[in-house]
């Protein structure tokens, strides 16, 4: 199974949130000399969704900085992901995170 440390220096190209069934998917690729790798990251129970930006202008791709994963300490689960910056991210609390490699294809 993939971790948060092989999003580091992925470009995010998809978030998809379903209000219905509190969850939200995520999509991002790696892209490495080797070849690509793309990562599904999925937040299930989501009680907390947050964008923010301080950039002005559009980009033509979200470059994952950071990523970071920590337990919020009531059972919860926050997922911060640093898109260029501190002065950009998403940040989801939710109950369970998973990070899968998809197979290319």
């Amino acid at each position: 199974m993939a971790t948060s440390d092989d999003l580091w220096g992925s470009q995010l190209t998809a978030v998809t949130f379903d209000p219905v069934g509190h969850t939200c998917v995520l999509s991002a690729v790696a892209y490495e000399t080797t070849g690509d790798t793309s990562y599904v990251i999925t937040c299930t129970s989501v009680t907390d969704l947050t964008f923010h930006s301080s950039i002005p202008e559009p980009w033509t791709y979200a470059d994952v900085t950071e990523v970071y994963i920590t337990e919020d300490g009531s059972g919860q689960q926050l997922l911060e992901l640093m898109l260029w910056s501190e002065d950009a991210g998403i940040e989801i609390r939710c109950a369970q995170i998973d990070i899968t490699e998809v197979a290319p294809g």
